[in-house]
């Protein structure tokens, strides 16, 4: 978790994701379960862009796509061998922030 000035964090949610690979490699996610066993339909994919200069992972393909008619990201990391579908949820960061400590 990453807080920022704005005292807004995210955090990973991992889901499971169900979706079609083309014959060509493609992945496109067709819907997912949330936390709570809900599945959502992904209307269609907007763009995905593969993410490769960040730490964390090896390599993450974020998507952006289409769902109840609003523009969202879900993503796909591969990390040390393991491959993972999550979305990132918004937190509250609350209590004093590194950034903010006064030396």
């Amino acid at each position: 978790m990453n807080c920022t000035k704005q005292k807004v964090a995210t955090e990973k949610v991992y889901i499971t994701v169900m979706a079609d690979c083309l014959k060509d490699g493609t992945v496109i996610p067709r819907s997912f379960v949330w936390e709570d066993g809900l599945r959502y339909h992904i209307q269609r994919v907007i763009n995905m862009q593969i993410l490769t200069a960040l730490k964390s992972y090896d390599k993450c393909t974020r998507y952006k796509v289409l769902m109840r008619n609003q523009e969202r990201y879900i993503f796909f990391e591969e990390y040390n061998g393991v491959r993972r579908w999550y979305v990132e949820r918004e937190i509250k960061c609350q209590g004093i922030m590194e950034n903010e400590i006064e030396l």
